[in-house]
């Protein structure tokens, strides 16, 4: 997965994929994947809350593939940290 799943950051960088959790979810809830990408390397921030732009990437193909299917999926999103807020701080 960590070669199928990352963020492309501003300056052109890749940050890969530190986890990925399945939840089942409950009566409430629908069941969902979430990524989990590091906060921090070496000590410092890995992404920037003022960043314009972040690109989230995924690829994904079935184990086992289904005639007349379409056995894979590829995702990208565009998140913009800028403007995540919540009480006008960062929402990362």
């Amino acid at each position: 997965m960590r070669d199928t799943v990352f963020l492309e950051l501003p300056n052109g960088t890749t940050l890969d994929l530190e986890s990925a959790v399945i939840v089942e979810g409950s009566a409430q809830e629908k069941p969902r994947v979430e990524f989990h990408f590091p906060r921090q390397i070496d000590g410092r921030v890995t992404i920037d809350p003022e960043s314009d732009r972040i690109v989230f990437h995924c690829k994904a193909s079935a184990k086992t593939p289904r005639p007349d299917r379409d056995n894979s999926l590829s995702l990208r999103a565009e998140f913009k940290p800028r403007t995540m807020r919540v009480h006008g701080a960062p929402d990362l």
